[in-house]
């Protein structure tokens, strides 16, 4: 049964707080199934943001009283649990409040943070009875969804004397439906659903709405189709592509047009070329100051896009590093230049992201092969493997890897790109935190800078049977490494059915793998394409 051709989502009456809306026509008994789905997921599922604790200046613990505050600390709680607040942030923002003089003291009196707006300015938070009355509280406050209570929301590192609290973060305050039936041409066995939306004002009815259907979507598709989950990840960076490759002014809609000039003018015209500047580089064309700079970053951070780029490293998100000035570099002495000249040389590799080389040029031409080679590439003093050129020309950062992948190299030791090339896949397969979407972006992103990761142990070396032995008796994780993509609901398959290695699986068979294992067609292509190039065939 499919939803019929005039389905539609109409707005009947909305505004900051309230939306009602009709979905129509549906097949009968199909609006009490929507709308009570829906509902429940409104009350529960919708990101919002409110209060988790606060410290206030004198007070140990919540059972206090304050000199000239009418309320006692635990009404105060109270009256801070009724705040409402929109966020545009996932990381916990403090609000001040320091308010003094005999008066009343609302949610006026917040400092708000640059992600953070407050709804009920009107709250009424307290009273001070004197002239002389004080108040000043730090407020925490954390964007998560439905009901958490206080044991939850309390954190270790927080001094004495934070008042921890429950919180209710969803923005919607009630649901309500009715189903009623409508005329299709001449036949009323069709249902209308009346949808009704209450919220606190930090979110617009409709757009909860819309999200609440969304996430029924998403969960729905994932249960019909799991190996989504696996490609979600690649379609975020063929996403990422397609941006990139748009031109300034078009994915900048708020870049100065004199700013925009100069960079086309200086072959910067896409939003990749930009984004792989440095600031201090686009500070080098002439004619832009460290004012337009300015100006394009904040166009930047208002682009569609910016959410999208901004998970990337890319260069131009680099904190700028102060350079030397010129009078500085003058009026060092020649036996210092010399010095540093010779530091530079015995520190290469603090220096390999640079496109600058410190060694001396020598006006001879190479006479032989071998002395080219030797230009071609760089061997590190602690290691034999000979690493390209191009990778002692280019920093890490240079790659704009995601946040995700940037932490797994650090965390596994890599921070340069002269440590990456020097890995094979299968060692950093073996990697703590490896997840197979980062062998593939390492490897998409090698490839635009001509590099490449270290090769593994070929089997050309190895004779026909111990070549055959090798393979059957490779482990699973070893065939991920070469390049075949098993997602890890399909791994933990492998691992109930204790298939360990290749041989193993081929003599499982297609058919096993489709029944028994759950694998999608997608992955006994991958597995079959490899096999055949080794010489193997998977049982039918």
């Amino acid at each position: 049964m499919f939803p019929l051709k005039n389905l539609e989502l109409k707005t009947i009456e909305e505004d900051a707080f309230l939306g009602r809306y009709t979905i129509e026509p549906l097949h009968p008994g199909y609006g009490v199934l929507i709308g009570n789905s829906l509902r429940r997921v409104l009350l529960s599922s919708i990101k919002g943001a409110a209060p988790i604790a606060v410290r206030i200046d004198g007070v140990p613990h919540e059972f206090s009283v304050i000199d000239g505050v009418v309320e006692d600390v635990v009404q105060m709680v109270l009256n801070l649990k009724k705040l409402v607040v929109a966020m545009d942030t996932d990381e916990i923002r403090t609000l001040t409040l320091d308010a003094s003089g005999e008066k009343m003291v609302t949610a006026a009196e917040i400092i708000p943070d640059v992600d953070t707006t407050i709804v009920n300015p009107e709250l009424h938070i307290a009273e001070l009875s004197s002239p002389e009355s004080t108040l000043r509280m730090d407020i925490m406050v954390a964007s998560k969804r439905g009901y958490v209570p206080v044991e939850k929301n309390k954190m270790d590192d927080y001094p004495v004397g934070t008042i921890w609290l429950d919180a209710l973060f969803t923005p919607v305050r009630n649901v309500r439906f009715n189903v009623e039936q409508t005329l299709i041409e001449q036949y009323l066995d069709f249902e209308r659903l009346n949808i009704d939306v209450l919220c606190n004002g930090a979110i617009p009815p409709r757009e909860a709405l819309l999200e609440g259907l969304q996430i029924l979507s998403d969960y729905y598709t994932v249960i019909a189709k799991p190996e989504l989950l696996g490609e979600e990840e690649e379609e975020v960076e063929e996403l990422l592509e397609e941006k990139l490759v748009l031109p300034l002014d078009t994915a900048i809609p708020g870049i100065p047009a004199k700013t925009h000039h100069l960079l086309v003018y200086e072959g910067i015209k896409t939003l990749r070329d930009l984004l792989m500047k440095e600031q201090r580089e686009i500070k080098a064309i002439r004619g832009i100051s460290t004012k337009a700079t300015e100006s394009l970053m904040k166009a930047l951070a208002k682009a569609p896009d910016y959410e999208l780029i901004s998970q990337y490293t890319f260069p131009i998100f680099a904190e700028e590093v102060e350079e030397p000035s010129e009078n500085s570099a003058q009026s060092k002495k020649p036996h210092e230049e010399e010095t540093e000249k010779e530091t530079r040389e015995a520190e290469g590799t603090k220096h390999r992201g640079k496109k600058a080389d410190s060694s001396p040029v020598s006006d001879e031409k190479p006479e032989t092969e071998e002395h080219e080679q030797e230009i071609e590439t760089k061997t590190l003093p602690d290691d034999e493997v000979v690493v390209p050129t191009e990778a002692l020309n280019y920093q890490i950062e240079d790659l704009s890897l995601t946040r995700h992948t940037m932490d797994f190299l650090e965390k596994n030791g890599i921070t340069s790109l002269v440590q990456l090339v020097k890995r094979s896949r299968t060692e950093i397969h073996q990697m703590e935190g490896f997840k197979d979407k980062i062998i593939v972006e390492i490897e998409k992103k090698l490839a635009k800078l001509n590099l490449s990761l270290a090769s593994d142990e070929s089997f050309e070396t190895l004779s026909e049977n111990e070549k055959q032995s090798a393979i059957l008796n490779m482990t699973i994780d070893v065939l991920i490494a070469n390049d075949v993509q098993i997602p890890k609901t399909s791994q933990k398959q492998l691992q109930r059915k204790n298939i360990d290695t290749v041989g193993e699986l081929i003599k499982v068979g297609k058919s096993a793998m489709k029944s028994n294992l759950k694998f999608s067609g997608k992955t006994i292509k991958r597995i079959e394409r490899r096999l055949q190039e080794w010489g193997f065939k998977l049982k039918e």
